[in-house]
């Protein structure tokens, strides 16, 4: 009886605390949302020819095919309204991992269809004859038969996540990193590739690591990144997850399983970011090296934030979906 009391209150004791935290980081987060302005922004990396878009406007669809996508596209649409009017209308939702949306130029409507599947072969064929253009997140290397089929580029998850880059990017740049490597997984998606990374990571002796499966509040993660040497990036669904999105915003020196996928502007190994083997064979050799050589990791940690502002942040996101659809109607208009 006395060992299932104090089994009973070590477990509130754990409760107790693991809600003292909760509420200091909703605080926090608070501050944060009310204290912090957006990222300070490069300049526009693509040509955006802002004269060719006057009065345009965007439509949104009211309704999401599957709600849970507007993590994929929030972002976007903040962004495409630094630059137009985003009016909501009624749009049928009928493409599962699609989203589409009206480019309203010089009067006519032309559809895009925005498709944030997790399964880079996957096109939806209905989806792409209803579109002029095809915006795919989970682009393939290799590409694609069909014409007019771009990268997507991928998102933020977190509609407060640019409030909260200021002040993390702040603790970031503050020198103290004093996790060695850090990851935290969702064990329900690429299970076979994260376990086994798991594995070789919480098994080795030559490094502190710092995550596992269970995944916690979004603000406690951005700070992990910005107190972690290494954020190590495992494939989920797709090659792409908003982990990488996240280390790349804070400013990480990344450690990945090699993409199938790509974004509009490819990463640069050795440079952005450091991959591995899929089977993770190199994955602690790959951590071991570069915690030994500070410099490496220093400018790595500046190229990938420097490629999240460059082509990634969600201005410069639209700015190249807007360019892109500008050149699917020109396209079209010039073949009529």
């Amino acid at each position: 009886m006395r060992v299932q009391r104090a089994d009973s209150l070590r477990d509130m004791l754990r409760q107790v605390s693991k809600a003292a935290r909760t509420a200091q980081l909703r605080l926090l987060e608070t501050y944060w949302r009310h204290s912090f302005s957006d990222i300070a922004r490069l300049p526009l990396t693509d040509d955006l020819p802002l004269e060719a878009l006057r009065g345009s406007t965007i439509h949104w669809p009211t309704q999401l095919q599957w709600p849970p996508a507007e993590r994929f596209v929030h972002h976007l649409k903040v962004g495409l309204g630094q630059f137009l009017t985003v009016e909501d209308r009624p749009i049928p939702q009928l493409y599962k991992g699609v989203v589409m949306v009206e480019f309203v130029h010089q009067g006519s409507p032309h559809r895009m269809a925005v498709d944030y599947s997790d399964y880079q072969d996957r096109i939806d064929a209905n989806a792409y004859r209803d579109s002029i253009l095809y915006l795919k997140m989970q682009y393939r290397k290799a590409g694609y038969d069909w014409p007019g089929i771009v990268p997507g580029g991928y998102p933020l998850p977190d509609k407060s996540a640019y409030s909260y880059l200021t002040p993390i990017r702040r603790m970031a740049d503050s020198g103290v990193r004093r996790m060695d490597v850090y990851g935290r997984y969702s064990l329900s998606f690429g299970t076979e590739v994260r376990q086994k990374a798991l594995t070789l990571l919480t098994g080795q002796t030559s490094f502190q690591f710092c995550g596992g499966g269970e995944l916690g509040r979004y603000s406690r993660h951005l700070m992990d990144i910005a107190r972690s040497r290494i954020c190590v990036d495992l494939p989920g669904n797709g090659p792409f997850c908003f982990r990488l999105i996240d280390y790349l915003a804070v400013g990480a020196c990344v450690v990945a399983v090699e993409h199938a996928a790509q974004f509009p502007i490819p990463l640069t190994n050795g440079v952005h970011i450091a991959y591995v083997k899929r089977d993770c064979s190199d994955l602690i050799d790959t951590c071991r090296y570069l915690l030994a050589r500070e410099q490496d990791r220093l400018s790595m940690q500046e190229k990938s934030r420097e490629f999240f502002d460059r082509y990634l942040e969600r201005r410069q996101l639209a700015g190249y979906y807007l360019r892109n659809f500008l050149e699917a109607v020109q396209s079209r208009a010039v073949h009529q």
